[in-house]
């Protein structure tokens, strides 16, 4: 959900957000690791937790698991979930844009 609701939010244009500024002072062959800018706004980004940020170290000592292992994991431990039954009036919506679709 989190993908979603960064993706409706769009992209911030804002000279701020931008960094120009930022960017020309770092210059190529450098990182913003350890800039103010960057502290403060890392955050902000929405990442997936499929994806093993680790060191190959540290990827290895937690089983090396790929990809394609880590989303069948997450997608059975989702479907061990029992979600709450849709209140009468989103199922009466459902069923209406299904007899729009049909």
């Amino acid at each position: 959900m989190h993908v979603i609701a960064q993706y409706t939010r769009g992209i911030d244009a804002e000279e701020e957000a931008l960094a120009l500024d930022v960017v020309d002072s770092v210059g190529p062959g450098a990182h913003y690791l350890v800039l103010d800018h960057t502290m403060k706004d890392f955050r902000k980004a929405w990442h997936s937790q499929l994806f093993d940020r680790n060191g190959y170290s540290r990827w290895s000592e937690n089983g090396a698991k790929d990809l394609q292992t880590r989303v069948r994991e997450h997608t059975l431990s989702l479907m061990t979930r029992q979600s709450d039954p849709l209140n009468a009036e989103a199922a009466k919506k459902l069923d209406e844009m299904c007899r729009h679709w049909t």
